[in-house]
Order: structure tokens, then C-alpha cells, then sequence
């Protein structure tokens, strides 16, 4: 074995190689005075730690957690009708965002439409007389659509906010 055996030596040390592993590592380190050395190294780090007691005061594994954890701060469990809650509320802003994406590609419809109808592209001339929706209209009536949709969501976002702030007063008094 040319290469060094550094990574294999505290599994060596410890005896959990297989025989064929463990006789490989064996046969470098009757050539390798360096894996010698970190052997030897791995050797006096075992007698030192085994002269050393337990530190004073220590706890045991499962002392040491539940004391750990008596000091983490804990979320109390909400109701399911109020997760529900939640969960709806912050999904306001994507049912506006699509309801405004729908009125949209509406309105975009009705004036292609209304173009075609009067232009006589589109169906009998008949039809482009009795459609008295002008562009003009669809224009004002998207434009009041765009603008309450987009006050519902400021107020959306102003509630939000206000949650936010309260959440930290909250947080900042416990």
C-alpha cells in the first residue's frame, strides 16, 4: 500500500476494519513511520482522555435536553379555524391578482369583439348594431375595475402591516 492510511487509522484503532482492510493498514504502518507517528498520536490522545474524570457539574444526555428544552420558547397550539383563517387570509392578494388578470383578458375580448363587430369582420352586420358597448366604455368601466381591485389590495397589504407591528409589540413584551 503506497498511499498513507490516515483516513482509515482511527477506524483501525478502534478495531472496527474488516480483516482484509485491518491487514492492509497492518502492513503500511511496519512501512510508514508518519502513519506510525499518527497511531501513535491517535494512542496517547485514548490514555490522556481515560486519565481525565467527568467533568464536575455535568448532565446526563437526557437531563441536559429536557432542561434545554424547558428553555425554548414555545408556539401554542392554534385551532384549526384559526389556521384556516390564516391560511385564507394570505390568500387574498393572489385571488385579487387573479381576479384582476381575468378582468383584464375580459375586457380585452369584449373590445377586440366590438372592434370586429363594427368593422364587419366578425358575424352579421346586424350584431355590430345592437353591441353598443364602445371602447371608450370598456376603458372606464377596467379602469374602475383596476382601481378597486388595487384598493383592496393596499388595504390588504395596510392590514398586514398592522398585523406585522403588533406581532412584534407582542413578541417584544414576552
Amino acid at each position: 500500500m503506497s498511499e498513507h492510511v490516515n483516513g482509515w487509522l482511527a477506524a483501525y484503532f478502534d478495531g472496527e476494519l474488516g480483516d482484509h482492510r485491518s491487514q492492509k493498514v497492518r502492513a503500511h504502518l511496519e512501512e510508514c513511520a508518519s502513519c506510525q507517528e499518527e497511531l501513535a498520536t491517535l494512542t496517547r490522545l485514548r490514555q490522556l482522555l481515560g486519565e481525565n474524570p467527568e467533568a464536575s457539574g455535568m448532565l446526563p444526555a437526557k437531563q441536559f435536553a429536557s432542561r434545554v428544552a424547558l428553555h425554548l420558547s414555545r408556539r401554542p397550539s392554534q385551532p384549526l379555524w384559526r389556521r384556516t383563517a390564516t391560511l385564507l387570509w394570505g390568500s387574498i392578494p393572489a385571488v385579487l391578482l387573479t381576479a384582476w388578470v381575468f378582468t383584464q383578458a375580459l375586457f380585452l375580448v369584449m373590445t377586440l369583439s366590438g372592434i370586429a363587430l363594427n368593422l364587419g369582420l366578425w358575424g352579421p352586420s346586424e350584431l355590430a348594431i345592437t353591441y353598443q358597448f364602445s371602447p371608450v366604455d370598456a376603458l372606464m368601466v377596467n379602469l374602475g375595475i383596476s382601481a378597486l381591485i388595487g384598493l383592496m389590495i393596499l388595504s390588504w397589504l395596510a392590514s398586514w402591516w398592522i398585523r406585522q407591528q403588533s406581532n412584534i409589540a407582542h413578541q417584544a413584551t414576552e
